[in-house]
């Protein structure tokens, strides 16, 4: 995961394990995000187009 702060926000990036290519690094939402009766912080979408759900700490 990334972290690129610009005019004091920050916002964050992640690289899939399987592509070293920026092509394929993802905006990381974050937020509240609730999934099958779960509670997520951070959402991001995967090359395949598929949305993912996890907690991080930021």
């Amino acid at each position: 995961m990334f972290v690129n702060i610009i005019d004091g926000q920050k916002f964050y990036t992640v690289r899939h394990d399987s592509s070293e290519s920026d092509d394929y690094d993802a905006a990381v939402e974050t937020g509240s995000f609730e999934l099958n009766g779960e509670t997520f912080n951070a959402r991001f979408a995967d090359i395949y187009g598929r949305m993912n759900y996890t907690n991080v700490t930021l």
